[in-house]
């Protein structure tokens, strides 16, 4: 079985993580609105999250296996 991953964000300075929708960059409260990839996925992912740290700095990103 292939490992599943999601975004996840925070405003700065907040410490709860919540949904991230990659297609709307937004926070979501539902699951349902946040896009899953896949084991194949995830260097794509890794550096996708890493350019959007570093280019935003009012929402924190992480990525986390499902």
């Amino acid at each position: 079985m292939s490992k599943v991953y999601r975004v996840y964000g925070k405003p700065k300075g907040q410490k709860r993580f919540k949904a991230f929708d990659t297609n709307e960059n937004r926070l979501v409260d539902n699951l349902i609105y946040a896009p899953y990839f896949y084991e194949d996925q995830y260097e794509d992912l890794k550096n996708w999250v890493d350019r959007q740290n570093s280019k935003q700095n009012e929402i924190e990103l992480e990525i986390r296996q499902n």
